[in-house]
Formats: structure tokens, C-alpha cells, sequence
């Protein structure tokens, strides 16, 4: 299991062993276990852009033994507050913190509570894939997803879009709207050899409105209410960064798909995919990349807003 699931199972796991504790009362000899789970303020000014920087995973969702004052005993509640009696929250910023009361001997024999799964490959359709994503997107604000040959006409990418966009019906960031983006390429239309100057600027033109109608057409029912989604159509630029990879990345990190984003077109097919969280220097990069000032690619005409029919 990698790093982002962790955050996720250990919140259940804290909670569910919390209750437990509590129950049973607790005495001096008891030492305090602590999880920090940082999921509504996981973020930090931004140095060099104007986007939120994440903060290291790595060292918020590790849990630890403290020797903490007695009014932090048991299950302590979803706090956002700031400098919580030295629990390692920094001034100024937002943590979840839960506090559970444990014996040591607990602490040191371990509970099956704590056992973490193994994690295999995702099989290529549009349910496990969002199941997959779904700790990554109950924990965003905004998300862009980057598959350079989306096409709306086909099912196997709705499918997966949509299912993709309903995990933000369980987003814990307290956000009235959603912001999603996705990222897709004109190139596909188009030759290899047909870039920059060499390409037909009046029919990129009208590649892109007719890629637009289709959009407008088939995306509408797949938007869930509160979410703000719009698609940004890209192209690649003479001898720059290549625009193929498939992504999801959002303001907090990221994961590349091996495969694709799209489930397979055979609902039978054994076909599964490795969906992988971006180490902190490929997420940095690949963020800005699609999301700066100035991006990697060019943008073919305007953002194509689509709006939800859900009243």
C-alpha cells in the first residue's frame, strides 16, 4: 500500500481503535498514541506560483508514540486549530489531529487493527479506478486530469471520468465547488510532422469546435452538482516536453496511470493497471507543467466550461 492510502486507512484505523479506548476508560500508566493526519490543511504559500505547495506527506502521516499532558487523553475530535498544545502543528496552519489513548503494551505487540493491506494492480475499470484515486480526491480541493486522447464519444472514457468526478461527493475539504480540469492533445488529429508551422492553423480551428460540440454534448450528465469542470484542449510545442503521460494531479499530489485513464473496452478483460503516487520532484514538475505560468503546452482556443445538469 503507498503512502497516500496509508493516510487514508490509518484515519478509519485511529478512529475505530479511539472508540474502543475511550470505552474502556484509561489510567496514569497509559502513554498517548498519537496520528496526525493532515487532510484539510495540507498545504503551504506557494514560493515561485500561484498554487498551493503540499507540504511532505512523508512525515505527517506517520504515526508516533508521545508522552502527552492527560487532557489529551482518548479519542480527541476533528480539530482544526493551530498550535494544538505542541502536538507538532505549525503557527498558522490547519491539521487534523487525533489523539488515542493506548497501553503500552498494545504499542508494542501491535493490534490487527493496524494491519495494512497489500496493494495490487488496479483492474481497468471505471469503479476500481476511482476506488483507487478516491483518498487522493476526498482529500482535494482541485484536481486536474491529464489524458491526452480523451474522446467523449466513447464510452470507456465517460465512464471513467464520471466515476472519477463522483468521489467528489465525498471530498472532506468543507469546499461548496470542486475545481476540475482536464487536460486533453489536438496533436492525435493530426501528423507527426504536422507542428508548429508546418500545421494548418484553419483546421486546428475547426478540429477544435467540433471537439467542443462533442464535449458540450456528451459531458453535461456526467458533472456531479458542485462541481466546477472545464477541459483545456493542448498541443505540444516544437522540440518541447512531450504530451503523453496520463495523469491525475491535484493540489496536494499526485499519481500516474501506466496504462491509461480509460477502462478497458472488454467489461470481461482481465486487464489491470499499475496507478502509482508521483514521488515529490515528479509531482512538482509535472504540476507547474500543466497548471503554471506559463504551462509546457500551448492551449488551443479557450477553456471549455460544462456545466452539470443535476439541479
Amino acid at each position: 500500500m503507498h503512502r497516500l492510502e496509508l493516510l487514508d486507512h490509518g484515519i478509519d484505523i485511529l478512529l475505530r481503535m479511539g472508540s474502543a479506548l475511550d470505552d474502556g476508560g484509561r489510567d496514569e500508566d497509559q502513554e498517548l498514541f498519537l496520528g496526525i493526519y493532515r487532510g484539510l490543511g495540507l498545504e503551504e504559500p506557494a514560493q515561485d506560483r500561484d498554487v498551493a505547495q503540499p507540504r511532505h506527506l512523508g512525515d505527517d502521516f506517520l504515526f508516533r508514540v508521545g508522552d502527552q499532558p492527560a487532557q489529551h487523553t482518548g479519542l480527541a475530535a476533528f480539530e482544526h486549530q493551530v498550535g494544538h498544545d505542541g502536538l507538532g502543528t505549525n503557527p498558522g496552519q490547519e491539521d487534523l489531529v487525533l489523539a488515542v489513548a493506548a497501553d503500552r503494551e498494545l504499542v508494542e505487540t501491535g493490534h490487527e487493527l493496524w494491519n495494512i493491506p497489500d496493494r495490487y494492480p488496479t483492474p481497468r475499470n471505471a469503479e476500481e479506478i476511482a476506488n483507487t484515486v478516491l483518498p487522493l480526491m476526498r482529500l482535494s480541493h482541485n484536481a486536474v486530469m491529464i489524458e491526452p486522447h480523451f474522446d467523449p464519444n466513447k464510452r470507456r472514457f465517460r465512464r471513467t471520468l464520471a466515476a472519477i468526478l463522483a468521489t467528489c461527493n465525498e471530498n472532506v475539504c468543507g469546499r461548496e465547488t470542486i475545481q476540475v480540469e482536464l487536460h486533453t492533445s489536438i496533436d492525435r488529429f493530426f501528423e507527426g510532422w504536422e507542428r508548429g508551422e508546418f500545421r494548418d492553423l484553419d483546421e486546428e480551428t475547426k478540429v477544435y469546435q467540433y471537439y467542443v460540440s462533442e464535449c458540450q454534448s456528451r459531458l453535461p450528465p456526467l458533472i456531479p452538482k458542485g462541481v466546477e469542470f472545464k477541459v483545456i484542449v493542448c498541443k505540444q510545442r516544437t522540440d518541447g516536453e512531450k504530451l503523453h503521460n496520463r495523469y491525475l494531479l491535484t493540489n496536494i499530489y499526485g499519481v500516474i496511470f501506466g496504462t491509461g485513464s480509460d477502462e478497458s473496452e472488454n467489461p470481461d478483460s482481465k486487464e489491470s493497471d499499475d496507478i502509482i503516487l508521483l514521488e515529490e520532484g515528479q509531482y512538482f514538475m509535472r504540476y507547474k507543467q500543466y497548471t503554471g505560468t506559463p504551462p509546457a503546452f500551448d492551449r488551443v482556443g479557450e477553456p471549455i466550461p460544462i456545466a452539470s445538469t443535476e439541479t
